[in-house]
């Protein structure tokens, strides 16, 4: 019904700023206490939505009341809330009620014409009883040498404060599978790059890449369920997804200028197609148990995986091939939107002159340190898949990754700094 690309264009925001960060907090918080359509369709073609949120500041208040319409092809035409920054359209609570439609999808609730009126204050008064105060002897602060203080007698107190906790999805298999990759990510040539010398490292950088090779293990579960989480680190990095854009780049000679736009234009691309998008997501899970069928190997899902050596790479597989609770394999699947209508012989064709996707695999293969990428290509017209089998190439490897550690260390890495708080400017010619 929704895309995130629509709530990005209508918000005028990505996942990585401010107003998004706190909508999806609002939404994961379990604030939308009601979120439901409208019986019909208005005009043949808006559907209506309404959401009743907690308020932030005051949980007792009435909360705050949220409506909005949507197009037939998912486009948000208008949204208002209750709130005093709701009048602008673009609040915190919209977003979370939008971030609520686009998980719920077609299983979205329809709301009768009169549930407004008759039932939200239930709904409020259940949602409210989770925010209760508790007994102190309820509360872990109090030990057993504090049990004979003269607070004893206090019947009622304060909950300890209430977090708004990222619920992780990550099974244990999932979990000793990301333990798995950096126990074995180590590699000879990580170690030639992180040791190639570059002249434009000040204190700041040092701070800042000391910052980026923290708790990577954690990082690599985060990422894998929370959408902004995966942002926020990527932004920092240089990804598989992007890595031959710029290697290309470099072939050249280019300007600081010219450097700087790039950066800018590559982690803030201008055209986002939601429809292709939109397509991989819905097919990619039907590619994946297609190759399953095929092939005799555990397959698990991970987050972002960032380089021990080089904490400014970064990869994201679509999964891990483990054999012997040890990673063997990256898979990587393509579902170009073309096999929507086409078969699987033109959709391979479409995609075989994409020489990007050898750039990403060869640099995925490196920050897991595997030698095997099973690159799949899936046409869901006739539900058909095609793949081959991607040998690890070091010598290209070496070629890209130096030439990408002098362009983010003088162009990037600086940028990083500022935006950390560990410097407090961006100097001329960086990418701001």
């Amino acid at each position: 019904m929704i895309s995130m690309k629509s709530i990005c264009d209508w918000a005028g925001s990505n996942p990585s700023q401010r107003k998004f960060i706190e909508g999806e907090r609002v939404y994961k918080a379990g604030h939308i206490i009601k979120c439901g359509k409208s019986e019909q369709l208005q005009n043949g073609y808006t559907m209506t939505f309404t959401a009743v949120c907690l308020q932030t500041s005051n949980l007792r208040d009435n909360p705050h009341e949220i409506n909005g319409q949507v197009s037939s092809d998912g486009k948000i035409l208008n949204c208002s809330c209750s709130c005093k920054a709701g009048l602008g359209e673009k609040c915190k609570h919209i977003i979370a009620a939008l971030l609520y439609c686009y998980q719920k999808g077609d299983a979205l609730e329809t709301l009768s014409c009169t549930y407004k009126k008759c039932e939200w204050k239930k709904v409020h008064k259940t949602a409210l009883d989770n925010y209760n105060p508790a007994r102190l002897l309820q509360h872990s602060c109090f030990t057993e040498g504090v049990k004979n203080h003269k607070l004893i007698n206090a019947k009622v107190g304060r909950h300890e404060p209430i977090v708004s906790k990222e619920t992780s999805k990550i099974t244990e298999a999932e979990k000793e599978t990301i333990k798995a990759i950096f126990e074995y990510q180590y590699n000879e040539l990580m170690e030639t790059i992180s040791n190639l010398r570059v002249d434009v490292v000040n204190d700041c950088c040092l701070t800042t890449l000391n910052q980026l090779s923290a708790n990577l293990q954690d990082v690599c579960e985060k990422t894998k369920d929370v959408y902004t989480h995966w942002m926020r680190e990527r932004h920092s990095r240089i990804a598989g997804s992007i890595c031959y854009a710029l290697y290309t780049y470099t072939q050249s000679n280019r300007s600081d200028n010219e450097w700087s736009k790039k950066f800018i234009n590559t982690y803030a691309p201008k055209d986002f197609k939601s429809d292709i998008l939109e397509h991989a997501r819905v097919t990619e899970d039907e590619a994946r148990n297609a190759f399953r069928n095929i092939i005799n190997a555990e397959i698990v899902e991970v987050g972002l995986v960032i380089s021990k050596l080089n904490p400014w790479l970064a990869y994201s597989p679509d999964e891990v091939l483990m054999k012997n609770k040890k990673p063997v394999a990256l898979l990587e699947i393509k579902c170009p939107i073309v096999g929507k209508t086409a078969d699987i012989s033109a959709t391979v064709n479409s995609q075989m002159k994409k020489c990007l996707y050898y750039g990403q695999v060869q640099m995925g293969m490196d920050v897991l340190n595997l030698n095997l990428t099973y690159f799949v290509i899936y046409a869901s017209f006739d539900k058909k898949l095609f793949y081959l089998r991607v040998q690890r190439d070091n010598v290209f490897i070496a070629k890209m990754l130096m030439a990408l550690k002098k362009v983010y260390f003088k162009y990037k890495l600086h940028v990083i700094c500022f935006e950390k708080g560990n410097c407090d400017k961006i100097e001329a010619g960086q990418a701001a």
